[in-house]
């Protein structure tokens, strides 16, 4: 209401910026498209508003202008991080063809995984790539793509295995401009593979435990401004109590194992928490998640896990959620094995 107000004053890019932020927020993304437009209109070099309207433009399947618009804040401090320093040197874009290019992650580790499915074009199109990710992720990833070169991403310096002339950069998500402009765009395939050592191992654990072998994460965007959005108590999901199901913990949270105890002396039913999977390799998880016959989950990392590995995997999607999960409907391009669970006025839970 007070930019509403604001702007029957006097209308500036700020303020229409701002509410493109704050539509995208409540989940109205054609508004928060309309909003950045206006801002853009006042100020044609406005990258926040540029990057406000991107993500609802990509929630909306606007893929084009969302990817063009996403690129605004590219470098932008706790958005889209600059790559490691290569000896000071100011390397330029690459431009789609030919090169070694350092290739960077960005935001979270969900986000990695997401964006990775488009690393193997890239793989095709330029001579060599340098795939600078999540510490967490290098093992998982250099499985998936023997043909790049995966390093850390943390840190000032740039720390590679053999000398590289690194010619070209690029940061991840930017290759959804190059390579992913319509649904159709989207193979959905899985692309990450886990540790068959890893897993023959969670093999063995699971034989033991009776029926459907399905993976459980109650808890998402743990310390941002959406955690309560995305999170639901063991208690409420009440799905949980169904027979010939042995569930298993996907929560990496030290509080995990006490809250599946105390659903236990609840209700009596079990669900099995493996404290030592949730190391600082992510190939441990993927191991688990790869031996499961399905994850249930809330948008959370694991999510993005299982549609890499074209794992069956149900999402319960809030109400308003980001744009990843797009604005409607029960499947997104980028993993065909996910189906999503919206919630309108109380979680599906039947429908799980």
């Amino acid at each position: 209401g007070w930019y509403n107000r604001a702007l029957n004053r006097q209308p500036n890019d700020v303020t229409y910026s701002s509410l493109a932020s704050i539509y995208a927020k409540k989940g109205d993304p054609q508004r928060a498209v309309w909003a950045a437009e206006e801002a853009l209109k006042l100020n044609p070099g406005s990258d926040e508003a540029k990057w406000n309207g991107a993500l609802a433009l990509l929630k909306l399947h606007r893929w084009e202008k969302g990817w063009e618009w996403y690129d605004s804040m590219l470098g932008a401090p706790k958005l889209r991080p600059h790559p490691p320093s290569i000896d000071g040197k100011n390397i330029p874009l690459w431009g789609g063809k030919g090169g070694n290019v350092l290739i960077t992650g960005e935001q979270g580790i969900g986000d990695e995984i997401m964006f990775a499915s488009m690393v193997d074009d890239a793989i095709r199109d330029a001579d060599r790539v340098i795939l600078a990710v999540d510490p967490r992720l290098i093992k998982l990833f250099q499985r998936a793509f023997p043909k790049a070169v995966v390093v850390n991403r943390r840190g000032k310096q740039l720390v590679l295995p053999e000398p590289i002339d690194i010619t070209h950069r690029f940061a991840m998500g930017s290759l959804g401009g190059l390579y992913r402009h319509r649904d159709e765009d989207f193979p959905g395939t899985g692309y990450l593979k886990p540790c068959p050592i890893r897993a023959r191992m969670w093999r063995g654990v699971f034989d033991d435990l009776p029926g459907k072998k399905i993976g459980v994460m109650w808890r998402g965007g743990v310390g941002g401004l959406d955690e309560g959005l995305r999170t639901l108590s063991l208690d409420e999901m009440t799905f949980l109590r169904r027979e010939g199901v042995s569930w298993v913990s996907l929560s990496h949270l030290p509080a995990a194992a006490d809250e599946c105890e105390r659903f236990f002396e609840k209700t009596g039913t079990r669900i099995y928490h493996y404290p030592f999977v949730h190391s600082n390799d992510y190939d441990d998880t993927a191991a688990l998640v790869s031996q499961l016959d399905e994850v249930v989950t809330v948008t959370a990392t694991v999510a993005h896990l299982a549609g890499a590995m074209e794992k069956p995997c149900k999402v319960l999607v809030p109400s308003r959620p980001q744009w990843r999960y797009g604005a409607e409907g029960d499947s997104i391009p980028w993993y065909r094995s996910m189906t999503l669970l919206r919630q309108t006025d109380h979680w599906p839970f039947e429908a799980v």
